[in-house]
């Protein structure tokens, strides 16, 4: 064994990755140990994986899927484009959530006026299938 190898719990804490996640980015292929002794299945991870570790550890931070992340680690260029733009629809969504928000908090909640009415009873049919077009809705209604 090389000297330059770090046993999984000390390439964690030079990674920033518990030793559960590093196990995990192995299962996955996003990140394989460079060395499995047989005999003990402890992993081993070179000084160099250090980078690609905490790159993924990064992508993670910022909601990056996983196989987007393989994508990003494969090089592929435009892997985040589309994690951008679920970013850029969530915060447009927060944001008209906020503006709501700010106006019950302004105006207080809606005064929404409910009344109660009785209505007469009603002959009302009930669907049991469902009607191709207008001209089928007599077929459609009086299916048994």
């Amino acid at each position: 064994m090389d000297g330059d190898l770090l046993p999984i719990g000390q390439f964690a804490r030079l990674s920033r990755l518990s030793v559960k996640q590093l196990r995990h980015y192995d299962e996955l292929g996003l990140l394989p140990p460079a060395y499995v002794d047989a005999g003990s299945g402890y992993r081993y991870y070179r000084r160099a994986q250090a980078r690609q570790a905490l790159s993924i550890g990064l992508l993670r931070s910022l909601d990056v899927p996983l196989p987007v992340i393989a994508e990003v680690l494969a090089g592929a260029a435009d892997a985040l484009g589309g994690v951008r733009e679920t970013l850029e629809a969530e915060l447009a969504r927060r944001r008209r959530t906020l503006a709501t928000l700010e106006r019950v908090m302004a105006d207080g909640l809606p005064a929404t006026p409910v009344r109660v009415v009785t209505e007469p009873d009603r002959t009302v049919a009930v669907e049991r299938e469902n009607a191709a077009g207008p001209a089928d809705v007599g077929r459609a209604t009086s299916a048994s």
